[in-house]
Order: C-alpha cells, then structure tokens, then sequence
C-alpha cells in the first residue's frame, strides 16, 4: 500500500505543477510592479555626491546626481543608480523624462515617464540596479526573458549607446546563477524596433530571488538612455506525454512491488 500511495502523491505533485504553470512579469511598467518605465512621484535620495544637491522634477519625472564621484547612487522607487567609472563631460545620472522614447510622437497613449541615463564621455559608466525581486517559486527549465529599450541623445543614428545586462538567481547562495549577457550597442531613440533589446535565460535549478543589472555608458555619444524594462519568468511546463509515461513508470514500479510482497 505505501507503495500505491507514494504513486498517488507524485501524480498529484506532476498534475499540479502542470496547472500552476504560467507567465509571472517581475518587472512591469508602473511604481509597486518594478517601475520599468523608470516614472518618478518624489521621494528620490543621493548618497555619496559629496556638496552635490539634486536634480528634481516631479511632473517631468526628473531626480537626478550632478556628481561625478565613484560610488555616487541615486536611489527612486525600485531602482538603484550607481556610478562605476567617469573620466570627462557632463557628469549628471539618474531619471529624467525630457530625452527620448517618452515624445508624444513616441507614446502617444502614454502621460509620460522618465528614462535612466548617464551623461558623460565613452567611460562614463553607470550600473541601473533593478531591487531584489524575492518570493519567486522558480525551478529548472524556467525561461526568464527581459527587454528592454536602449539609446543615445540623438536620433540621427550617429551616436550609439551601449549596456551590458547581468542577471542574477538566489545571490550570494548555494544556488546562485549567473548570466552575463553580451554587450549590446543602439543609436538613437526611435520607437520602430531598432533600440529593442532582448535576453532569454533559461534557469538550471530552483530559485527564490531574482537581481538584475543594467550597466551602460554613452559610448560614442554624450548620453545613455535605458527605458521600458520589462522582466517575466515563464514556468517550466511538462509535456503531457513525459508526465503520463512518468505517471506509467511509477504504476508499473508499484505493481511489481505488489506482487513481491504477495508473492
């Protein structure tokens, strides 16, 4: 009978996971569901910036660090800005909604948000940290995929932005993954699919806690801009036909025992 039982608790289990499958996003659009369109309502914090005094607009969706001190962060609802490296230029980061993307010819539907950037020379570079996403129920053969906007401050195609993206699974544990994506490089800020930048991963084992990091500079510009992030795991869903020979595999091993035990 333990035999049978143990049958009828791993067919549950595998008929469960099938129907708990689905799409979660982890980074959306707004405040509260990982503010991917970067808006600002207020409530920015500097540290690091020395006699720095910030940027701010709210209705312009602007905060932002006049500093060029390594370690400088600029801190908004849900993301972290950290200065890595400066060497020349303007020396502002943060959010601002006056560049690119958010134009009305761009977002005709949408009342406006602001992008991430960094002003500066081609080593001015600038880490976007998205907060830790936890409580996520991930596992093997998740596919996790992001896109993102990437641009500069010209649309004439000329000046081009770069950003490479790390994606961490379960930090600093035992069970840690990570993906460093390949440097990607756009000019220009048009809506016509050609800043669009996107990454798939697919995970190798379980996680609870996902981390993500934008690093860009301006490359052969004088601004990077960063805009739309958007992060979503897909659950693993097993095949029907792997769940019932699964299913067939273990019946046949329950029986066997059976009949050694009667036998």
């Amino acid at each position: 009978m333990r035999s049978l039982s143990l049958l009828a608790a791993v067919a549950a289990f595998l008929c469960a996971g099938v129907v708990n499958a689905g799409t979660v996003s982890l980074i959306g659009p707004g405040i509260g569901e990982g503010n991917g369109d970067f808006n600002y309502e207020g409530g920015g914090t500097l540290s690091g910036v020395g006699t720095a005094t910030p940027g701010e607009d709210i209705p312009r969706d602007r905060f932002f660090a006049p500093s060029p001190n390594i370690g400088a962060t600029v801190d908004v609802d849900d993301w972290t800005l950290v200065r890595v490296a400066y060497s020349g230029g303007n020396n502002a980061f943060g959010l601002d909604g006056h560049y690119g993307f958010d134009a009305a010819s761009f977002e005709p539907n949408n009342t406006g948000s602001g992008q991430a950037f960094t002003n500066g020379n081609s080593n001015t570079i600038v880490d976007v940290i998205a907060d830790t996403i936890s409580g996520v129920a991930g596992s093997a053969g998740d596919v996790i995929d992001l896109s993102y906007l990437l641009g500069s401050d010209s649309n004439s195609g000329t000046a081009n932005a770069n950003a490479t993206v790390t994606l961490t699974l379960d930090a600093g544990l035992p069970s840690e993954q990570v993906s460093a994506f390949a440097l990607q490089n756009r000019a220009g800020f048009a809506r016509d699919g050609s800043t669009l930048v996107t990454e798939q991963y697919i995970s190798t084992g379980a996680f609870s806690t996902v981390d993500l990091t934008i690093q860009m500079n301006p490359g052969n510009g004088t601004r990077s801009l960063v805009d739309d992030v958007r992060l979503t795991a897909d659950l693993a869903i097993p095949e029907p036909g792997s769940v019932a020979l699964s299913m067939l595999a273990l019946a046949g091993f329950g029986a066997v025992s059976m009949r050694r035990r009667l036998g």
